[in-house]
């Protein structure tokens, strides 16, 4: 027993002493480790080595970490043609993802004129996507405004931008591209993207492609048509003069938005407007004048679903398991004008049930406008 007894202790003693061992190892490890640590980040960085790790991230299409050393390399640049050639570096990247008023807006503010007009005429004419262009890809889709759409955290973001100085009002512009800081998240300002949904007196007819924002079709519980609603007033005003430049609205027509006509129920509302930007008619959604029109039911029901920006999440709307939201049309939904009809996140009109109640702050808003056709021919077709 007593044997038993001083091999215990004795074993012990021996893991004890190994702990120690152990501890001692890791400790001095750990302390070479900080030092070499210490001794990486006390290195100053030289202008050569933000090119060269741009270079290294592009090539690995990493290109937030890619643009967050170009722009340092830009803050640190006094050679004007070094400073240039970074410039259409970077503009290369934006042309890349298409955001070719980035690009413009990049080389026209920061180069001079020369070399802007050498990328231009070299490398791509970002003259030819200032207003309206068409998708290179997809001819039934344009380009036209820019609104906050994408959202990032700021850990997702580059250093570039989340370090950057926001405005009281959260707003930024950096080397060209706005962005818009709501709490903990950053929404970029990107082209709304419009989808081609029909013609109508030599004008092109556009529904945008998502839904880009969330807002009650009127703010207090009562009666409301699309002519009186707080949401007209917001699209025809506030929406209007943010998403679209002074060349924007010179080539988006004022069109005309009729009674609302509730063809189930039988009954019409309100007044006919003329809008600069407008919803659609519930009607022309079904068998109408557009792209709906003599489509089988499944098939019109499939091309009225639409999924929400992050920006649009971000301010309320109700997505589902198919990421899709609903959004409003310009159509009453019962004779007291309380409620409105809406598309839901399925594709189906909600008309039968009547609707979804005025002032609900969860639906979502897809513009509709019209625009010159022969702007549009105008545009870039590669």
């Amino acid at each position: 027993m007593k044997d038993k007894k001083n091999l215990l202790l004795v074993i012990v003693v021996a893991v004890a002493v190994s702990i120690m061992i152990i501890a001692v190892v890791v400790l001095v490890k750990g302390l070479g480790d900080s030092g070499k640590e210490e001794e990486t980040t006390t290195k100053e960085m030289t202008i050569e080595d933000y090119y060269q790790l741009y270079v290294d991230y592009l090539e690995q299409k990493d290109y937030a970490k890619a643009l967050d050393n170009g722009y340092i390399y830009l803050d640190m640049c006094e050679d004007k043609a070094l400073y240039n050639e970074m410039c259409s570096m970077i503009a290369d990247v934006y042309v890349q993802f298409g955001n070719y008023e980035a690009a413009y807006s990049l080389l026209k503010d920061n180069t001079d004129e020369e070399f802007y007009n050498t990328y231009c005429k070299d490398k791509v004419n970002l003259e030819d996507y200032l207003g309206v262009y068409a998708d290179k890809e997809d001819e039934e889709y344009f380009y036209l405004g820019k609104y906050p759409q994408s959202g990032y955290t700021m850990e997702e973001l580059p250093e570039y931008i989340a370090g950057a100085n926001f405005n009281e009002d959260g707003y930024a512009k950096i080397y060209g591209v706005e962005y818009l800081k709501i709490e903990d998240m950053v929404y970029v300002y990107e082209p709304v993207r419009w989808w081609k949904i029909g013609e109508e007196d030599g004008n092109i007819c556009l529904l945008s492609e998502c839904i880009i924002d969330t807002r009650s079709f009127n703010q207090i519980f009562g009666s409301a048509t699309w002519d009186n609603s707080d949401l007209r007033e917001w699209l025809n005003g506030e929406f209007y003069n943010s998403c679209f430049d002074e060349n924007d609205k010179a080539i988006i027509f004022e069109h005309y938005t009729p009674i609302s006509d509730n063809y189930y129920h039988g009954f019409f509302a309100g007044e006919e407007t003329n809008d600069y930007v407008s919803l659609v008619p519930a009607a022309d959604l079904t068998n109408g004048k557009y792209v709906f029109e003599g489509h089988r039911e499944d098939a019109v029901i499939a091309l009225r679903q639409a999924k929400g920006t992050d920006y649009a999440v971000a301010n309320g709307l109700r997505v589902f398991d198919n990421n899709c939201g609903r959004w409003w049309t310009a159509t009453a939904a019962d004779v007291d004008n309380l409620y409105t009809v809406v598309i839901t996140e399925l594709g189906y009109v909600l008309i039968e049930s009547g609707g979804e109640v005025n002032n609900k702050n969860d639906v979502g808003v897809r513009p509709f406008i019209k625009i010159s056709n022969e702007d549009s021919n105008a545009t870039n077709q590669e």
